[in-house]
């Protein structure tokens, strides 16, 4: 009896293992799910500068719909420039893109459900994401050291950017926070935005002040330079930074934060912003 048992397990992992095939076909590898009729692509094998991420491929008669871009598909290209990405795709995986140092352009589907952590990492030439706009969180590292984006637009279903999130995006001049009138503030996680030394104008759009972390420094200021980088605005030569926030709602951000009950207020005073209504 036990050599029919094992016999059986065989069996049975022979059949799971059956339900995998790993292909390549045309510009890129897919993983294909027999059972689901879905796929991953597991990476990139073209040479073309723009590239188009299929939400569907058809293989021996059989169409699959791609559901997922695996983690580092497309990580180190250095040839892809634009990349427009299908809707119908769920899931883009860790670090998919990361380190792809001409990349300028992507294009993010409706149906992505989520960003990853690092999925942009160190993308120097990246100049235009737009976020979909159900996304509710932006992970650690997915912008950081995009070098050449000039402004952040933080859908209005974004309640949470991560520790590192746009670290070193140095050119950044402009963050636009949208979520709107909500009882529960936008959480900024601690260096989200270091060394963005260019940042003059944010626009937050909230009734209440975003919360930052308080940070394990000793000094006051030194926790509000370790969230926002007020430093790393580059006080000297901007002289200021301008923060719009709705009219009726200035009192409240001049006075009022979350977190450390000085955490919004002093940032603000460290940075010798000016408050003003967004128009």
């Amino acid at each position: 009896m036990p050599l029919f048992v094992a016999c059986e397990e065989d069996e049975d992992k022979d059949d799971d293992e059956a339900t995998e095939q790993k292909i390549d076909f045309e510009d890129f590898t897919y993983l294909l799910d027999l059972e689901y009729n879905t796929a991953e692509i597991v990476s990139y094998n073209g040479k073309e500068d723009t590239v188009v991420v299929p939400a569907s491929v058809k293989y021996n008669s059989i169409r699959y719909s791609i559901e997922e871009i695996g983690s580092k598909a497309f990580e180190a290209n250095s040839a892809i420039k634009v990349v427009v990405i299908e809707e119908g795709i769920e899931e883009i995986g860790v670090w998919a893109f990361a380190h792809c140092d001409s990349l300028k352009t992507v294009t993010l589907p409706n149906s992505l459900t989520e960003l990853s952590a690092s999925m942009f990492y160190k993308c120097k030439n990246l100049e235009n994401v737009t976020i979909p706009s159900q996304i509710t969180e932006i992970p650690a590292h997915t912008f950081a050291f995009c070098e050449s984006m000039t402004q952040v637009d933080l859908p209005e279903m974004v309640d949470k950017v991560k520790a590192n999130a746009f670290y070193g995006c140095k050119n950044v001049e402009k963050i636009f926070m949208r979520k709107g009138f909500s009882s529960k503030p936008l959480e900024i996680g601690s260096f989200a935005f270091a060394g963005c030394y260019k940042i003059t104008e944010i626009w937050c759009y909230d009734s209440i002040p975003p919360k930052m972390p308080v940070s394990l420094a000793a000094d006051k200021k030194t926790k509000v330079l370790t969230q926002f980088s007020v430093d790393s605005i580059n006080i000297k030569n901007n002289n200021s930074l301008v923060v719009y926030v709705p009219d009726e709602h200035k009192t409240r951000h001049r006075k009022d934060s979350w977190g450390d009950p000085e955490v919004w207020t002093e940032y603000l005073k460290v940075a010798r912003s000016r408050i003003k209504s967004i128009p």
